[in-house]
């Protein structure tokens, strides 16, 4: 069938591609808990703004909601969501200031105007550095 230098060959690629993979099949650095020596708590990929649009039907009205998060290497961030409505015809805008770390694939932010705590999924869309999939919905980085 094929012959056993084949297989082999194939087996020493594998074990390569799985190496280089962390825990979360990412082949990005691995996250490190808060207080874990050899690393900070935040993810260097994630850094910069990020921005995704999404289209709403809802109760005979059309929405645009447009959402934004930055990301800063300090571990401040910044919520912009801007939600636009054919009937209302006046944009809707929500600004919140927060703090975000990362640990075992979860992203949390802390609001700081309220102390609100978000813990959201991530990854990187096709390990793509400029898709960021943020609790299952994508963003792109904002050049």
């Amino acid at each position: 069938m094929f012959p056993q230098r084949t297989l082999r060959s194939a087996g020493a690629a594998l074990l390569l591609v799985l190496g280089a993979c962390n825990s979360e099949g990412s082949l990005f650095a691995p996250d490190r808990p808060a207080g874990q020596s050899g690393g900070d708590t935040s993810t260097p990929l994630v850094i910069g703004e990020w921005e995704t649009v999404i289209i709403v039907s809802e109760a005979g009205d059309l929405q645009n909601w447009t959402t934004n998060w930055v990301f800063r290497a300090d571990l401040t961030c910044r919520f912009l969501q801007t939600i636009e409505s054919v009937l209302e015809d006046i944009p809707r805008v929500e600004l919140r200031p927060c703090t975000w770390s990362t640990a075992n694939g979860i992203l949390t932010v802390t609001y700081t105007d309220n102390g609100e705590i978000l813990n959201m999924p991530y990854e990187f869309a096709g390990l793509n550095p400029n898709r960021l999939v943020l609790d299952s919905i994508e963003y792109h980085r904002v050049p």
